[in-house]
């Protein structure tokens, strides 16, 4: 009926639309007066069979080229008596994908906390058997790491390049290497 397309996890929603950006900015409002409409209807469906939509949890983006060349109108989208501003990155699943789709602040996000459980297995690695560190190097570090790591496909490798240190700093607190050793054979030994 709208042209929206609406995907569903569990009690994530996400609901798209694609528009043309041009100087006038009439395909944007096209788009989000479809969208608001849209919503505004799930709303009422949702009320009419008692679940509640929390507008305080709900979030928009508007992804584009940088190469584009018009940008997007900076107003807002309307959602029932609820303003929503556009947001530079939204989270979804635990995700962060931001407007250009660089995914810089996902992998940061990543890297912080695959480091920050990398130190903890660290300061106390010398109690560790190697199998005992290699399994925690895997659930703590690794799985960080995999989560979502099917977005990061086609990102350019200096992009990905934080990822890769701390893929060699986990090598090193398993294998015991230091950090001018050649980690190639490392990573070899533990795949």
């Amino acid at each position: 009926k709208y042209g929206v397309t609406d995907h569903y996890y569990a009690d994530e929603d996400q609901k798209y639309v694609s528009f043309h950006l041009t100087p006038d900015y009439s395909e944007q409002r096209r788009a989000f007066s479809t969208l608001s409409a849209f919503v505004g209807e799930t709303k009422q469906w949702m009320a009419e069979n008692r679940i509640k939509f929390n507008d305080s949890k709900s979030d928009a983006i508007v992804v584009y080229s940088k190469t584009s060349r018009c940008k997007p109108a900076d107003f807002p989208l309307a959602i029932g008596d609820a303003s929503i501003t556009p947001s530079d990155s939204v989270r979804n699943l635990g995700i962060t994908i931001d407007k250009d789709l660089t995914m810089h602040l996902q992998i940061n996000k990543t890297c912080r906390s695959a480091l920050f459980h990398l130190r903890r297995i660290a300061r106390i690695r010398k109690f560790l058997s190697r199998s005992a560190a290699v399994q925690l190097v895997s659930a703590l570090v690794l799985s960080h790491i995999d989560y979502g790591n099917s977005l990061l496909a086609g990102l350019p490798s200096s992009r990905l390049e934080p990822i890769k240190k701390v893929l060699y700093a986990a090598a090193r607190v398993v294998t015991g290497a230091r950090r001018r050793d050649a980690m190639t054979p490392h990573l070899r030994e533990l795949h």
